[in-house]
């Protein structure tokens, strides 16, 4: 990583900090925009389709997330947090 930095610096003549700045701004502006999303509510599918769950990563192409990916996840989610109660109660 520290490498590809220093490359990316020198190749367009900015500072290594610089580079880490816009690298680590964009990750976080992904992570906001992700986060923003409604996704631990309880959706239908109507809903959830009028969200924009799919960014474009120039270099590596779209990621996103399917409904009943959704599903499964939020499924899972419920489950472990159901099993720490019942955990929890003994």
């Amino acid at each position: 990583m520290k490498r590809a930095i220093a490359d990316t610096a020198k190749d367009l003549g900015v500072t290594k900090e610089l580079v880490t700045k816009v690298y680590n701004g964009y990750w976080s502006f992904i992570r906001f925009y992700l986060s923003s999303l409604p996704l631990k509510a309880n959706l239908t599918e109507r809903q959830f389709e009028k969200l924009r769950t799919s960014i474009n990563i120039a270099g590596l192409g779209k990621m996103g997330c399917t409904y009943k990916s959704w599903l499964k996840i939020s499924k899972k989610i419920q489950e472990n947090a159901e099993y720490k109660e019942d955990k929890a109660d003994v």
